[in-house]
Order: structure tokens, then sequence, then C-alpha cells
């Protein structure tokens, strides 16, 4: 699932960089006459989580796997996109709640929500897959990666003069003045 505003002039080249809106992607494994079920459920259950109207992605407005050109074996692909979704700090709060820390410690402490939604550009997303048992001996489990992609404009009218055989004006900004907070901690797991 990704979520992203912009007033960003440039294109972005990153993977996790995506149009506004919302764009959600969805392979069950389940029978195949339980899929628009389990999407349904899923919708709702991400509306409510990051407080979106993604519960809008109804069968209508959603491709299923046999309309495109590639085909998981299950036949259990789903695709929707609301363009015009509003991202908001609302949709933040629970993103960042599912981080080890939360935004308590680590990196994650510098995210100041206004000074996010000040940006040019961000961009939240979550992927969630699950595994089985692999003949490789790995056990199953669940992964949850998640990433933040933020343009921001840092404070260019502070400059410092370096005095050596040249002259260089340096920036004189860093990720604390951006963002204004300071880095609190380490976030260990365990």
């Amino acid at each position: 699932m990704a979520a992203t505003t912009a007033s960003f002039p440039k294109p972005l080249l990153n993977f996790s960089a995506k149009p506004p809106g919302v764009e959600l992607w969805a392979v069950f494994d389940v029978p195949k006459d339980q899929v628009d079920a389990s999407w349904k459920n899923l919708t709702h259950t991400l509306s409510g989580l990051f407080c979106a109207s993604i519960n809008f992605l109804e069968s209508s407005t959603t491709y299923s796997a046999h309309e495109w050109g590639f085909h998981p074996p299950s036949g259990g692909l789903r695709y929707g996109t609301l363009p015009r979704e509003a991202v908001c700090t609302e949709n933040l709060t629970p993103w960042l709640k599912l981080l080890p820390c939360r935004d308590k410690a680590g990196l994650s402490a510098l995210l100041d929500r206004p000074s996010i939604y000040r940006g040019f550009y961000h961009s939240q997303w979550l992927r969630l897959t699950s595994s089985e048992f692999h003949s490789n001996g790995m056990e199953s489990g669940i992964v949850l990666e998640q990433a933040l992609t933020v343009v921001l404009q840092p404070n260019s009218h502070k400059m410092s003069t370096t005095f050596s055989s040249e002259t260089k004006l340096q920036p004189s900004w860093s990720l604390s003045s951006i963002f204004g907070r300071k880095v609190t901690g380490r976030c260990v797991l365990t």
C-alpha cells in the first residue's frame, strides 16, 4: 500500500516514489471464490487502521488477475487505486505505530508531522509478505517493510563561510534543523 502527496515539480527516481493518492496491491492465497470477500475485508481493515477511504476500493474499481498480462498461480491478485485520496497526519500516525520504536527513538524520532506535510513531496508505503516453510529449512514468517520518502527544502539562507585558501559557502543545516527535532536514543531490536 502506498499513500502519497506531492507538489514537487520534477520526477523522483526512486522505487518508493508514487503519484498522489492511495495504491493497493494484494495477492490472496485463498480459494478463488473467497478472493473478493478477502479483498473487501482487507480494504475495510486498512481503511480503519489508516483513517483513509481505502474501503472505496470495491470490486467495481478494482482490477483482478485475469485482466492483466501476468497471472499469479492462484488468480488471487487484486489491485486498486484512489488517485485523489488526500494524505494527512491521520494516515502517518498509525504508520509510525507500526515501527519497532514508533517515533520515540532512532531516526524515526526526527519525523515531525508538520515538517513532513510542509514538504514538496512525501510518500509512505508498507509491504506485508508472508512465506510458508521452505525446503531450504527457512521458517515461515511475516515480513513488514516500511519506507517514507520525503522531499524538503532546507533553509538555505543560513550559510557559513569556511576560511581557507579558498572561501566556500557551506550549507549550515542538519536533519535536526530541517525537522525541528533531534535523534533521541537508539531503537534497539531484540
